[in-house]
């Protein structure tokens, strides 16, 4: 009882905290917003319980960890759009014009890996070393274990993707967890 009351406590408290986002329209009859949002649901109720936070500790921990995800997702973004401009200028064929875009690709690549020491730093003025180091832990399995449920569910329709070569082989190995 207590952990359920915990995790509901956690999410709603994640909620409440999370940066309001515009709604955006809807692509293939899914709400891209409404999908993150399950998501980062998913991830909080995750993380607390393999972390194990008491309510005291996530009422103090879930609105660093939400400013530090702001943090990590505009580096990423900062990331993607230098990614796309390196591949624009690859199109151009202009050495000047390529170097500029692939500098401006490893800085945004180098500001984005600079943040795990400060987000370790924010988490411990928070949380014991133990708890902060679960944390790690648990947000890395999340992400593995989301990108396994993605290979699997475009393993279950083989050749069902959107083009050559999506989803698994009939004669491929499976991956079983």
């Amino acid at each position: 009882m207590k952990s359920s009351t915990l995790l509901s406590a956690a999410v709603v408290l994640m909620m409440l905290t999370a940066v309001p986002a515009g709604a955006q329209g809807k692509k293939n009859g899914k709400n891209p917003e409404e999908w993150r949002e399950k998501m980062k649901a998913e991830k909080v109720a995750y993380i607390t319980s393999k972390v194990g936070l008491t309510v005291a500790e996530a009422e103090k921990f879930w609105p660093v960890y939400n400013e530090v995800s702001a943090r990590r997702e505009a580096a990423f973004q900062t990331e993607r759009e230098a990614y796309r401009s390196l591949q624009e200028s690859l199109k151009d064929n202009d050495e000047a014009k390529i170097a500029g875009a692939l500098k401006a690709y490893v800085a945004a690549v180098d500001n984005k890996d600079k943040f795990i020491g400060a987000d370790v730093d924010a988490f411990r003025k928070v949380l014991p070393e133990t708890k902060v180091a679960k944390v790690i832990v648990a947000e890395e399995q999340f992400r593995r274990d989301q990108i396994a449920l993605l290979h699997k569910g475009k393993g279950q329709n083989p050749g069902k993707g959107q083009g050559k070569g999506q989803g698994r082989s009939q004669t491929g190995p499976r991956m079983e967890q």
